[in-house]
């Protein structure tokens, strides 16, 4: 029969054991959750670098469209062309990244809100 030092030796041996997994448990737990928090800052300063990029090429065109507007003004020619050069593909590197930037007139479309029928009638109601 075992005596009681036996047995006390192989609980405190299973109790040990038990005590190194959940401590490994835990550790692979704390690494998973740092890659994760890792994974999350990288996307958050890759958007804000994408956001800052996307206002600098707005900017960029505001001062393109500023620019033609000017030129326009001073050759005495207050009207636009498609054949002008805010009509034309800008690429541009900003911060290392490659960007085109197209400006596009949208005062030629179709506006499908103006079809949006107002307070029961529709705005060929209204026209006639």
């Amino acid at each position: 029969m075992h005596s009681l030092a036996n047995r006390q030796k192989g609980l405190a041996l299973i109790t040990v054991l038990f005590i190194f997994a959940l401590v490994s448990l835990l550790a692979v737990s704390m690494q998973s959750r740092q890659k994760m928090s890792m994974a999350q800052a990288g996307a958050s300063i890759s958007l804000a670098q994408a956001q800052i990029i996307a206002l600098s090429a707005e900017d960029i065109a505001k001062a393109g469209l500023s620019f033609d507007a000017k030129r326009d003004m001073d050759a005495n020619q207050p009207w636009d062309t498609a054949s002008e050069l805010w009509n034309q593909p800008f690429p541009v590197e900003l911060s290392g990244v490659q960007i085109e930037i197209h400006v596009r007139d949208l005062q030629g479309l179709f506006n499908l809100n103006s079809l949006k029928a107002v307070d029961g009638k529709s705005p060929a109601d209204a026209v006639r």
